[in-house]
């Protein structure tokens, strides 16, 4: 019922829910390359699973950017609160909502790159 509720709206004016359809909606095969799986999959589903803390707990704006062969994906964060950088390291890789197998290692007190598995990318604070 509660699941409804939520998604109710992807079914106004008649339209099916997405997630119904047995192929990709023009929209969706657009970007095929946004599904794709890569290196990095593992690690943007951990995050994707902790937005809501990062989002209202610590009123976090995030911000993925895809990476290259010479540079890896970046999360940037824009804090709209005096949230410091460690708690949010702290938040993904020590707490009980900790990222299983993340490690961090530290650039500066604002930056530093998030791994789990071979994926990894750059946490950056502004």
């Amino acid at each position: 019922m509660l699941f409804r509720q939520e998604t109710d709206w992807h079914q106004r004016d008649g339209r099916l829910p997405l997630w119904s359809q047995p192929h990709l909606t023009d929209e969706e095969a657009a970007h095929r390359e946004c599904w794709a799986f890569t290196s990095s999959t593992p690690l943007r589903s951990a995050l994707l699973m902790r937005s809501m803390p990062l989002w209202y707990r610590f009123d976090l704006v995030p911000a993925w950017v895809r990476g290259h062969p010479s540079r890896p994906d970046r999360l940037t964060r824009v804090s709209h609160s005096d949230t410091d950088h460690s708690r949010v390291v702290d938040l993904l890789t020590r707490s009980e909502a900790r990222i299983p197998e993340a490690r961090y290692h530290q650039k500066t007190t604002n930056s530093g790159i998030l791994e789990v598995g071979t994926g990894s990318a750059q946490l950056i604070s502004t």
